[in-house]
């Protein structure tokens, strides 16, 4: 069996490393809301290709990596609510081909 679903809410967190994902190709659901990250890293998430939801709400992120997440994704809903983000990466947003919230 493989982990579908991870909730790292409410943690105080202040970085996800991407080695913490590696491994984890089922994830479809992951939330990190409500946690101190300022930053990801880039590719953090390239393994995640099924993943259809994510949520980042309620950090202190400013920015995000263009190559966030794999190019063939599934990410439906990507939730940023309650962050500093300034720009939003063209890069990231051609990647975004099936979100619909």
């Amino acid at each position: 069996m493989q982990l579908r679903s991870l909730n790292v809410s409410h943690n105080s967190l202040r970085a996800l490393l991407p080695s913490t994902f590696r491994g984890l190709s089922a994830l479809e659901s992951l939330d990190a809301a409500h946690n101190h990250l300022g930053a990801l890293s880039d590719r953090m998430l390239e393994d995640q290709s099924r993943l259809t939801h994510l949520s980042l709400a309620h950090n202190q992120l400013q920015s995000l990596p263009g190559r966030l997440l794999p190019d063939k994704n599934s990410l439906e809903v990507l939730d940023l609510t309650s962050n500093f983000i300034l720009e939003f990466p063209e890069q990231l947003v051609n990647r975004l081909t099936k979100l619909k919230k």
